[in-house]
Formats: C-alpha cells, structure tokens, sequence
C-alpha cells in the first residue's frame, strides 16, 4: 500500500534536518497524488490496538511517530548528556 511509495524515499535511520523532512513529505504527497487509486485501502496500515509506550531511562532512545502514509514518518534520536539534558536528532523514517 502507501508503504510502497514511500519506502523507495528514504535513506532509513539517517539523519535529516526539517527542511529535509518538509521536502521528503513533499515529495511522498505527490507521488501519492500521481498514484491515487491504486495504493488501496490505506487502513491496513494503522498500527495494532495494542500499541503502547513505556517510560524508560536509557542513556539513548530512537522515537518514531506514525501517521504519515507511505512511512514518511517523525523519527529522532535522543541522546542523554548529563542528568537532564538530552541532544536531538531528526532521522529519516
């Protein structure tokens, strides 16, 4: 489905800066408008009722957010530097 279109996009798990990620959806959003119809039923792609978080304390933590179709989604890396500080770096998806 949208996973398809937007897969062939990324460069996963390296890092982007916004303007990058404003451009990447971009480009997903006009694909996808090219491709209307033919992706099918983008509700296979929800993530399970039985999603959930914890809380943790690591000295890292990758985050990924959903919602974008085509797995264009929000994914950082927080990396801890001290007590209370943590250092933020966007990923692509």
């Amino acid at each position: 489905k949208g996973f398809r279109l937007g897969l062939p996009m990324l460069q996963q798990g390296q890092p982007i800066d916004e303007a990058g990620h404003v451009a990447l959806r971009a480009r997903y959003d006009a694909a996808a408008s090219r491709c209307k119809g033919a992706l099918g039923d983008s509700a296979s792609n929800s993530p399970p009722s039985s999603y959930s978080a914890y809380v943790l304390e690591p000295a890292c933590v990758e985050f990924y957010s959903g919602g974008h179709p085509g797995c264009i989604n929000d994914r950082f890396l927080y990396v801890r530097e001290g007590d209370a500080t943590w250092t933020r770096t966007r990923l692509q998806a």
